[in-house]
């Protein structure tokens, strides 16, 4: 599982409910997932704190698998040509 670096532009706060927010996409041989993530924090939390946080959540979720979560999966290019020419046909 590889996961892609949340960036601090990827982070928001949200001063009404004090957290931060971002969503947060892990990659695995079954493709991308993607979790809404939240955790706790003020403003003066350091980003790269914040950031962490939010990708230790994402890996517990997609652990416990669940939770909310969206799928990319993986397709080769056949299996996409596949995929497209039976809408066609439809």
């Amino acid at each position: 599982m590889q996961i892609k670096t949340v960036l601090s532009d990827d982070v928001h706060y949200n001063p009404t409910t004090n957290m931060f927010e971002a969503l947060v996409t892990l990659e695995t041989d079954a493709g991308q997932f993607r979790y809404p993530c939240a955790v706790d924090g003020s403003i003066m939390t350091p980003p790269c704190g914040a950031m962490f946080k939010l990708t230790q959540q994402a890996k517990h979720r997609h652990a416990e698998r669940q939770d909310l979560s969206a799928l990319t999966p993986k397709m080769s290019v056949g299996h996409w040509a596949h995929s497209l020419s039976n809408r066609k046909a439809a």
